[in-house]
């Protein structure tokens, strides 16, 4: 990973307790830390950094500031790697997912392959990682924390009806789409211009057969009702909503003053089974 700019920095304490949790989404986007209890559903600190070139914080640096002290049990780390392809379980064949990677974005040359199952789902998540990443998180960690991919556990949350879910990140947006419940479609994109998000939805709608006016269009991550692409949206979707948990709560009035769309695909993922 390059090194990273702090965009929130929200922590009362530098020393974890025996009820801290720690859940970390790692990527080519940047990454988030969120220390929390879920027995009382409380978010004790929330970290968010993105990528930058040449200035900024060692992802290494990071990691072994974060993790000290934690047990192993209580650490959940989730990767948010551009490079993953969801793949039918029957039409699965391991021995192709180097090949099926290299189709979908090129040379995997200094990448490890892993693989996620979504038995439930039918499905494999195939998806690779910098080699030097995981150099990184073995070096960083002193004990091996397993992780898996963001994409295999916010697809496999349950979900009625059709719905469009769009997350927004630093410099890209993950697009989820249900059709009566089912997967139909889980990319990520490089986000530009706000025209360019209209225009994949709207197309959505379109091969889908659906009107915009009566799908239900979920927001979260790093957009405000503001935004120039939240206007464009408000005036093709009536059925717009901000993904918030108002049954967590924060301690630090840092985070508590931040909307709470803006952290809670976090959330969405620590309660994940």
């Amino acid at each position: 990973m390059k090194n990273l700019q702090p965009i929130y920095h929200f922590s009362e304490q530098t020393h974890f307790t025996a009820e801290d949790h720690l859940l970390m989404e790692l990527g080519d986007a940047g990454a988030s830390i969120m220390r929390y209890h879920p027995e009382n559903r409380m978010i004790a600190g929330l970290i968010v950094y993105h990528n930058i070139e040449e200035t900024g914080i060692s992802f290494e640096e990071i990691l072994q500031s974060m993790v000290e002290g934690v047990a192993d049990h209580r650490i959940r780390i989730f990767i948010d790697d551009a490079q993953s392809l969801l793949v039918p379980l029957l039409n699965h064949q391991p021995a192709l997912n180097q090949s099926m990677l290299e189709l979908a974005f090129g040379s995997q040359e200094y990448r490890n392959i892993h693989q996620d199952q979504l038995l439930k789902l039918n499905l494999v998540n195939v998806y690779s990682l910098p080699d030097t990443f995981e150099k990184q998180l073995k070096k960083s960690l002193s004990h091996y924390v397993s992780f898996r991919h963001s994409t295999s556990a916010q697809v496999s949350k349950e979900v009625g009806g059709h719905q469009l879910h769009v997350s927004f990140f630093y410099n890209s947006i993950k697009i989820i789409v249900h059709e009566n419940g089912k997967l139909f479609l889980c990319h990520r994109y490089e986000f530009n211009q706000p025209e360019d998000l209209l225009y994949r939805l709207v197309h959505l709608c379109q091969e889908l057969h659906w009107q915009p006016q009566n799908v239900t269009l979920t927001l979260s991550g790093q957009i405000t009702t503001d935004d120039a692409i939240f206007r464009i949206l408000y005036d093709y979707f009536d059925q717009l909503l901000m993904l918030e948990h108002q049954d967590w709560d924060a301690k630090h009035p840092g985070i508590k003053s931040l909307p709470g769309h803006f952290f809670s695909h976090l959330i969405s993922l620590a309660t994940c089974e």
